[in-house]
């Protein structure tokens, strides 16, 4: 059986408008960062979703997720801002304590940022960010993974935004 291009996500591109950004921030990301990686985003035609282990503001910026309600299937492409470290006290969220001998990052971003992989979608984490791929195990030169400053990650985010996903990830053996 042929597949119909009509309903296929391979070799085309679309318009990038309306799709869900994730920013994942933590706590000491630099307020002025997470205002201009937003501003980007929305000059884009995208929304950001500006996500934190907890909630309220970020400078002038408010957190739309916290880590225990947001979910990967919830954002198109990913932008790590800033690497949470694991709750000493996780009394919220029990996913959210340290494991020693773990990598010290948040393990409910590693979790996001590994359904984003395995997804197929756009992941990019500023060069201060890279330990969150190593904790996800994540492979920093893998298709569609950027390691780059705000402004360029947001550019190639957008490229590979209007190709749905990073289908060269996974390539089909024959």
């Amino acid at each position: 059986m042929i597949p119909s291009p009509a309903i296929s996500q391979l070799g085309g591109t679309w318009p990038v408008e309306g799709r869900k950004v994730g920013l994942i921030v933590a706590p000491d990301t630099p307020a002025g960062a997470v205002l201009q990686a937003r501003e980007a985003v929305l000059a884009a035609g995208m929304m950001p979703l500006v996500t934190a282990p907890r909630g309220g503001r970020i400078g002038d910026v408010a957190i739309d997720r916290t880590l225990l309600t947001a979910a990967s299937v919830e954002f198109d492409s990913l932008l790590v801002l800033g690497a949470p470290q694991p709750e000493e006290l996780p009394s919220f969220d029990a996913k959210a304590g340290f494991e020693p001998g773990a990598t010290p990052v948040d393990p409910r971003v590693t979790k996001i940022v590994g359904e984003m992989f395995r997804h197929c979608k756009a992941i990019a984490v500023v060069p201060d960010c890279a330990t969150v791929l190593e904790a996800a195990s994540v492979p920093a030169k893998a298709p569609g993974v950027i390691v780059a400053d705000p402004q360029e990650a947001l550019a190639d985010l957008t490229g590979l935004l209007a190709e749905h996903r990073v289908w060269e990830r996974f390539p089909v053996s024959r």
